[in-house]
This record gives C-alpha cells, structure tokens and sequence, in this order.
C-alpha cells in the first residue's frame, strides 16, 4: 500500500508540466527571499529574477506544454538555442542558462526528474547547447553630432537660474565631451572630479536594473563597479565642461544644503 502512494505522488510530480514546475520553482525561490537586504541572498535573488524572466519571455510553447516526465537532453539544447536566438547578447543568454540549470537541479530535489542519471544528461544537453557570439549582428553605437548636441542642449535654458536646467545641461555636455556611457555618467561622484588637475576619474557605474539596495550597499563600502575593468581611466577634463562642472558643483552645495566635507561622499554626481 505504501509502495502505491508513493508510485502515485511520482507520477503527480512528473505530471505536471514544465511551465507550471517552473512557477513552483519561482515561487519557492521567492519564499527564501525574505531579507530583501541579505547580501548572501545576491545569488537566489539573480536566479529568482531570471527564472522569471524565462518564464515570461523566454520559454518555447511546445516545452512550456510538454509534462517533465517527457523533458528529454534534445529539448534542453533546444530551449537555450531558442533564448539565444532572440538577440541577446551572449552573458545574457548564459545567465538565463543558469538559472534553467537551477531549475533542472531543482527538479532533480524534488523527485520530478526520476533519476540522477537523467539529470545528469539534461545538465550537460543544456550545457553544450551552442551560444553564438552576438559581435557581428551587434548594432554600432549610436554617437550624436556635435550639431545634434547642440541642439538638444539649446532646449534648457541654462541662464533661466533654475537648478534644473543647469543639471541637464552638465550632465550632456560632460557626457557627450567626455565620451562616458550612461551608466558611467549616473555613477560618477564628486570625488571622482579633480578640478585641481583637471582630470575625471571613470571609476564607478550604476547599471539600470542595479536594485536600490545594491547602490546602498556599495556606497556604504566603498565598492566600485565598472561594465569591463579596461572602462576604468582618467580623463583630461577639458574647458569645454571644466567650467560647467565647477559652476554646477557650487549650485549642487547650495541647492542640496551640504556641508561641502559631505561633498565628495556623495554617490551620484547628478
């Protein structure tokens, strides 16, 4: 008698389908998440947001129907080609293949999967699927005129007095003469600007999907992040936007009411 319930809670297990063991995945993974701020959590909170993901944009229908108990090596290979094929870049697609990696592992936990053997031959299938390199289909980045600068910096007007229109005006002309990525400007700090030497030091980025929490937590320790380390360098800071940025960092002190020792602690420039 025991022996049949638990040949019948095998086959509910390997019943269900892929998509829905996927939910019962992410819904597991969320419920460990409950310290939102608990750094050792990093690794559960990226899988957890990429499985989702996976779920949402990048699962085949045919696999996203299909029961776990018909999950073969083949499909495997086909789901990350799939993923791969939509365009992403490649570190993109690897880390939506460690998180369907993780499922798999979870599967194997929970009984879903038969065997460790089976497990085995789906880890390996995911991962030897190929992943192409995006280089040669990658789109050139877009670099704008300096009469498109021009007129996008003529719409603030930069003698109206308002702190506003004095932001936006640095924060173009530093990045368009500066040559920095939008995720370099966002992280640049005061401290990073040498108005002695004339020289801007590229030393930190905030990417947009960096959760609040991540941003805290690297102020607070003094942790710096750049997309590639050869992103990090020291830049002559031309007249150009040297006098901006010095006309800017007087009306950031006055407007923000900081102590200026406060100045240089201050995580975001703009």
């Amino acid at each position: 008698m025991k022996e049949n319930n638990e040949q019948v809670k095998r086959e509910k297990k390997t019943a269900k389908t892929v998509k829905s063991a996927l939910a019962e995945f992410i819904d597991d993974l969320n419920g460990k998440l409950d310290n939102v701020k608990d750094r050792k959590n990093g690794s559960k909170k990226s899988v957890y947001k990429r499985a989702k993901t996976v779920y949402n944009k990048y699962i085949p229908a045919n696999i996203a129907k299909m029961k776990v108990s018909d999950l073969k090596s083949y499909h495997l290979g086909q789901w990350v080609e799939y993923i791969d094929e939509c365009g992403l870049a490649g570190s993109t697609v690897r880390s939506y293949r460690h998180a369907i990696n993780c499922f798999l592992k979870y599967l194997n936990v929970q009984g879903h999967v038969g065997d460790d053997g089976r497990y085995t031959k789906l880890i390996e299938a995911s991962n030897d699927a190929d992943i192409k390199p995006k280089k040669d289909g990658k789109k050139d980045r877009y670099i704008p005129s300096l009469s498109e600068f021009k007129k996008l910096t003529s719409a603030v007007d930069i003698q109206s007095g308002r702190f506003e229109d004095l932001y936006w005006y640095t924060y173009f002309t530093v990045a368009f003469f500066a040559g920095l990525r939008v995720s370099e400007m966002v992280g640049l700090r005061w401290k990073d600007v040498d108005l002695v030497k004339d020289k801007l030091y590229v030393t930190n980025a905030i990417q947009e999907n960096e959760s609040v929490a991540s941003i805290e937590y690297r102020l607070k320790n003094n942790i710096d992040r750049l997309k590639t380390e050869k992103s990090r360098r020291t830049l002559p800071m031309y007249k150009v936007y040297r006098d901006i940025l010095e006309s800017y960092r007087i009306a950031y002190y006055h407007h923000y009411g900081l102590d200026k020792d406060k100045l240089d602690k201050i995580l975001r420039l703009p």
